[in-house]
């Protein structure tokens, strides 16, 4: 997932190591990537999520699911 500034071709705003010592600039870029890696994880549980519903349609469907 390519978000603006983070990936490759984007702006410096996030670029570690940009502006000093003092400059909270090089902390964006960890920022950027743990709020990537958050969105991978939701991304993951979603699709995993939607496994798991299409398994117990499918057996309550054939009865390898008890309905109570």
């Amino acid at each position: 997932m390519s978000h603006p500034g983070t990936g490759a071709g984007g702006t410096g705003a996030c670029a570690e190591g940009s502006g000093g010592q003092n400059s909270p600039l090089p902390i964006y870029g960890a920022r950027f990537r743990a709020l990537d890696e958050f969105e991978r994880a939701l991304r993951l549980a979603g699709r995993l999520g939607g496994q798991l519903v299409r398994g117990m349609y499918d057996g309550l469907t054939d009865g390898t699911v008890a309905p109570g």
